[in-house]
């Protein structure tokens, strides 16, 4: 029970690998496309994401996080991340170093995640908050961005994911976004995610995501 649980929260596309460690010689990797505007007429915005995690060992995870940041600009990030205490009661804690580019500067992002996994009537679900700082080491320019995650697996093949998406950059107005999406199965290691993003504050934007999930 308690492995399907960690699964369920690793598919939560995390901001980094959070408070799950992936585990000795697994990985996955992310890709995803979206599109993003203000009343969906051309031209739009558009960018993918790639993320790849590797479990190096049964607690440290590495990987490489590429996209956009919390400014919107470019990035890729490569990080490592390590469980930082486990409660008897299920509250999972981790850490998180990311060295890499933003906007094509040279950045850390250093992190912190929550995690909790449960059970309900209805299956198995977890709730995170996975917090992080982008610090840009030429301007010295932080931002700083927190999702909360909420998910539940109540189908074999179907899982919902409900995510705010808050963050408070340098130069910008703080925003928030609520981004719900569906994902699908479509095979034995491979999954497929249809989401919304919903500006709320700070955000005029609306979203359209589709990505693809892989563990091997």
């Amino acid at each position: 029970m308690l492995r399907l649980v960690v699964l369920f929260a690793l598919l939560a596309e995390p901001l980094f690998a959070g408070a799950w460690p992936r585990g000795k010689g697994n990985s996955f990797v992310s890709l995803s496309f979206q599109l993003t505007d203000r009343d969906f007429f051309a031209p739009f915005n558009t960018y993918t994401a790639l993320y790849l995690e590797h479990g190096v060992t049964e607690k440290i995870t590495i990987g490489l996080d590429t996209g956009r940041g919390v400014s919107g600009k470019n990035k890729t990030i490569l990080f490592i991340s390590h469980p930082l205490l486990r409660t008897d009661s299920g509250h999972n804690f981790g850490v998180d170093l990311g060295l890499g580019y933003l906007a094509g500067e040279p950045a850390i992002r250093p992190g912190l995640s929550y995690g909790r996994g449960f059970s309900t009537d209805k299956g198995s679900g977890w709730f995170a908050v996975d917090t992080v700082m982008e610090y840009t080491l030429s301007t010295g320019r932080i931002d700083l961005k927190s999702d909360i995650t909420y998910g539940l697996s109540y189908h074999p093949t179907m899982k919902t994911i409900l995510q705010l998406q808050t963050g408070i950059s340098a130069f910008d107005p703080p925003f928030a976004r609520f981004a719900p999406s569906l994902v699908f199965k479509t095979g034995e290691k491979t999954h497929i995610e249809v989401g919304l993003a919903i500006g709320l504050v700070g955000d005029s934007n609306y979203g359209f995501k589709l990505g693809m999930w892989r563990d091997f």
